[in-house]
Parts: structure tokens; sequence; C-alpha cells
């Protein structure tokens, strides 16, 4: 009986070792889990609020500017690695200031043509006299096609009065040309 009972006592100390031992593992276990778990939701939640704070500083550009439309499309293009492209929120909001700065730089650019081509032509009224008449018709086309072009006042007043009063001048200029030549 009492062999028995030591033999018995035996195995139940070996039982509680290995039934403690499971549960030191199980437990264990369960930490990682969570503490795995846990770092993936820490993760994705600084994921969050980078793409969060990239679209309002994305939002902050002012792209009417020139400076201001590169800036935005420089800060996207440094800001690629934390994903923005593949986020619908942050992409959309990127998306739409992208677009804006790029239809402003090209306004910007349209406008610096424009503003040439018309500074060239006021060039060519100054010393009217001394130029060929094709330099003048050529001129005179140009101012035709400025005419077009400041429909809806996309230029500004300042700019449809120089393209008036160079039309006005190209005219009477080519009048006069055509005159002298005829006579």
């Amino acid at each position: 009986l009492r062999f028995l009972q030591q033999r018995e006592g035996k195995v139940m100390k070996i039982a509680w070792i290995v039934c403690g031992i499971l549960v030191v593992a199980a437990g264990g276990f369960a930490f990682a889990a969570k503490a795995k778990r846990d770092a993936i939701a820490t993760a994705a939640e600084e994921r969050r609020e980078r793409l969060d704070n990239f679209a309002t500083k994305m939002q902050g550009f002012d792209t009417k500017t020139e400076t201001g439309a590169n800036e935005a499309i420089r800060f996207a293009e440094e800001s690629k690695p934390i994903g923005w492209e593949e986020d619908p929120k942050a992409g959309q909001a990127a998306g739409a200031v992208l677009t804006k700065a790029r239809m402003s730089l090209q306004k910007l650019a349209d406008e610096k043509e424009q503003t040439e081509r018309l500074a060239s032509v006021e060039a060519a009224l100054r010393d009217a006299a001394s130029k060929p008449a094709v330099e003048l018709f050529k001129a005179r086309r140009t101012i035709a096609s400025l005419e077009e072009r400041v429909s809806g006042d996309a230029y500004g007043a300042d700019f449809t009065a120089r393209v008036k009063a160079a039309r006005a001048t190209i005219d009477q200029t080519v009048l006069k040309r055509l005159f002298e030549e005829a006579s």
C-alpha cells in the first residue's frame, strides 16, 4: 500500500510538473501572440497617422502659385515610400492636389508664353519703320491669335488691354506700310 502510494505520488508529481510546463508554455504563446497583434495594430495606426498627416499637408499647399505647385509635386514624389498611392483616402486627396498643381503650372507656363509673344509683338511695333512688311504681318497674325486667347479675361485685364492696344497699333502700322508701298 505504501509502495503504491509512493508510486502514485511520483506519477502525480510528474503530472503536476507537466501541467505546470504546459500552462507556462500556453501563457508564453498567448503573450507572444498578443505582443505580435499589438505590434501590428500599432504599425497600422502609425501608418494611418502618417497618411493622414501627408493628406493634410498636401491640402495645405497653395497650388495657384508656381512655388506652391512645385513644392506639392516635390513633396508627393518624396513621400511615395509611405504608400499614399495605394491608400484610397490619401491617394484621392493627393491626386486632387497634384492635378491642381499640374494644371496651375501648365496655366502659368501658358501665360508666360503668351506674355512673351505679346512682348515680341510690342517690340516689333516700337521699331515698326525699320521692320519689313513680312515681320509686321507675322506680328499681326500673332496679335490675332492672342485676341482669340484673351476671351474670358483668362490672363487678366492688363493683358487684354495690352493686346487691344497692340492690335490698334499694328493695324494702323500695317495700313500705313501698305499705303506707302502702294504709292
